[in-house]
């Protein structure tokens, strides 16, 4: 594993700036630059928790989804319901408060508010940026808890390049992906196109039942063109499909004694469409001194159901936006070089959902906000962030948040200190408030934000030449958190907590051999004091990545413990509660270099064939063996 890619010191991480920018800007991905503010910051000047996972810890891992990414990455909580439903949670918040960007695109959508992550792959992501703590002083609603920015590949080298991969494995699992990109003198267009089909495994574990299958395909197209040395324009266009098989659950007011009655044997199935595109255009000042980027982009989602409990269904969303980003230097020097820069957003947003239940009533949002940011290097090591926010909605009272973050070298040491604090807002659901499931649940459209108020104080520590080692305490309070209850949804009065420790870590033993790893404590709680679900207590990482075959070759072994996490039956009298067993997780992987521009992949996961949920009643697959090869020109 790259031992710089798990660095805090080193990680990158996607914010307006850079997200405008892949929307098919150029971004060295090389430089160690952190851009989780309104325009780039140096790594070594940043004040908040990030963490960023590459496409070559990704290779060496054998990670070929984003979920599986994602797992073990501190205080991120990844819970499967089934194979086609995966909802991610940091550092205690729940799913509708992680904001998922794609180049830059906000991929949540606008009925339940996250992102469902099941099935995409990663073989066209080049890395995978995660900031933790509030971020609404930047990204507005939805980035309560934190943020996951995915960047696609882009051309390397000018001329055409092209390649691609297959593999075949367990459970009747195909997949096959390939890419044609092209860097010309002014610009670039990158093309690829993604399948993985699935049978699953039976998730209701009864005799005889049907797998719960799980078939994505996606096609994403990006390209950039410099009409002048100072002007340049650009677009950004993914399509996406899915199909996969679910299980009901026990009718509501049932009670199950063990979480293997849980769920029921159906063939309910799901149609799921989705668009995401964006145009952007960006001028430099002639001195340098200030950059001007205009954009819109847009996000259409679908979801046809059938054959389950509740019959036929379907849903629709639709997310539009538009964008002014302007970055100024306050000190004579341009951008690249200022240590004092201010930052200006213009937004204007509007959100749409229909749902078949609701008798296609259109239900529509808009809004639009403001914000500002000052991001300094001052003198004797000290770095300074500041952001402030205010949104103006039309349908609930207008919101102001603000963040602060700064980071300290300590003279002579490899150690940095750093602190943050944020408040932070998310709007309820359109499904929460005018959602409708016969029989299960109603929406209450007289629902309030969320709110929350959070702060961190960490440290990163050099180890030598040999790796680094960060580490941080937060504590994050919402108020008006919002819940399930009975049939409906609720603000819960009061102030809900979430406390925690991450540890990150890497190190390279020897020239051939790195470790790394991570550990996240969190206790998380409502204002009542009951245990907020789907967010484990103890979560562990241990990694072990070694160069193989004279060379030609790598081995990874992941092994991943979770604990202290409980599952609730959502639609059982009462909801009620419980610990799940802890579990222990192995993965192995390996690659071997068959030609300079191919390779052969295999990997095992789940090897030791661990029974074990993430979510009661939902069991994840046991052992599956994956062989595949890859090659590229």
């Amino acid at each position: 594993m790259d031992k710089a890619s798990l660095s805090l010191a080193a990680a990158l991480v996607v914010a307006p700036a850079i997200a405008t920018a892949q929307e098919g800007g150029v971004i060295d991905l090389g430089e160690i630059i952190v851009s989780g503010g309104l325009t780039p910051i140096e790594a070594d000047n940043y004040g908040r928790s990030v963490s960023v996972i590459t496409a070559q810890e990704l290779e060496t891992r054998g990670v070929t989804t984003l979920q599986d990414a994602l797992r073990g990455v501190p205080s991120v909580a990844v819970n499967s319901t089934g194979s086609g439903f995966t909802q991610v949670r940091i550092r205690g918040g729940e799913g509708n408060h992680v904001l998922v960007l794609i180049d830059g695109v906000e991929a949540n959508t606008g009925s339940g508010g996250e992102y469902i992550l099941s099935g995409l792959t990663v073989s066209d992501i080049e890395r995978i940026e995660v900031l933790r703590g509030p971020q609404s002083a930047l990204y507005g609603a939805n980035a309560v808890s934190g943020v996951i920015s995915i960047t696609t590949k882009r051309a390397e080298k000018p001329g055409t390049s092209y390649g691609g991969g297959v593999e075949f494995g367990s459970n009747s699992t195909r997949a096959a992906n390939a890419y044609v990109r092209q860097r010309f003198e002014r610009g670039e267009l990158n093309f690829s196109v993604d399948t993985r089909q699935t049978d699953g495994e039976d998730g209701s574990r009864l005799d005889g039942g049907d797998t719960e299958f799980n078939d994505r395909e996606t096609v994403n197209l990006t390209g950039r063109y410099e009409i002048t040395d100072q002007i340049t324009t650009g677009f950004t266009l993914r399509r996406t499909w899915q199909h996969y098989g679910s299980e009901d659950t026990l009718p509501f007011g049932s009670t199950s004694p063990t979480s293997e009655g849980y769920l029921v044997e159906s063939p309910a199935n799901t149609d799921r469409d989705e668009v995401f595109g964006s145009l952007w255009l960006e001028a430099d000042s002639a001195s340098g001194r200030s950059r001007h980027r205009f954009s819109i982009s847009g996000t259409d989602q679908e979801n046809q159901s059938r054959d389950g409990a509740f019959g036929p269904s379907s849903s629709e969303s639709t997310h539009r936006a538009f964008k002014y980003l302007g970055n100024f230097a306050l000190d004579g020097a341009g951008l690249d070089q200022s240590a004092h820069r201010l930052n200006l957003l213009l937004e204007a947003e509007e959100q749409t959902y229909t749902a078949s239940f609701t008798g296609s009533t259109a239900f529509e949002r808009n809004s639009e906000a403001v914000a500002l940011e000052y991001q300094g290097e001052l003198a004797n090591g000290l770095d300074l962030q500041a952001g402030l926010r205010h949104d103006f909605n039309d349908t609930f009272e207008n919101a102001t948040t603000w963040n602060l973050s700064v980071s300290y070298q300590l003279p002579g040491r490899d150690i940095r200190v750093r602190g943050a604090a944020g408040r932070a807002f998310v709007n309820p659901t359109m499904f929460e408030q005018f959602g409708f499931v016969p029989g299960s649940f109603a929406g209450n459209p007289n629902l309030k934000p969320e709110e929350s108020t959070s702060y961190e104080l960490g440290a990163d520590f050099g180890l030598g030449d040999r790796g680094e080692l960060a580490v941080t305490l937060y504590r994050n309070d919402v108020d008006n958190l919002i819940q399930g209850s009975g049939m409906t949804a609720v603000n819960i009065p009061g102030t809900s907590k979430s406390r925690g420790f991450e540890l990150e870590t890497s190190f390279a033993v020897l020239d051939w051999l790195d470790l790394s790893g991570a550990y996240s404590y969190t206790d998380a709680e409502t204002a009542t004091g009951a245990v907020q679900v789907r967010r484990p207590e103890h979560e562990l990482r241990l990694s072990v990545a070694a160069q193989a075959y004279a060379g030609r070759g790598t081995v990874n072994l992941d092994v991943r413990h979770v604990s202290g996490n409980h599952g609730r039956q959502f639609f059982a009298t009462g909801t009620p509660t419980a610990e799940l067993p802890s579990f222990t997780v192995v993965d192995l992987a390996t690659t071997y270099d068959l030609t300079a521009n191919a390779q052969l992949t295999a990997r095992v996961t789940n090897l030791l064939d661990e029974d074990y949920q993430e979510s009661w009643g939902y069991f994840a697959n046991g052992r599956e063996v994956f062989v595949g090869v890859r090659a590229s020109f």
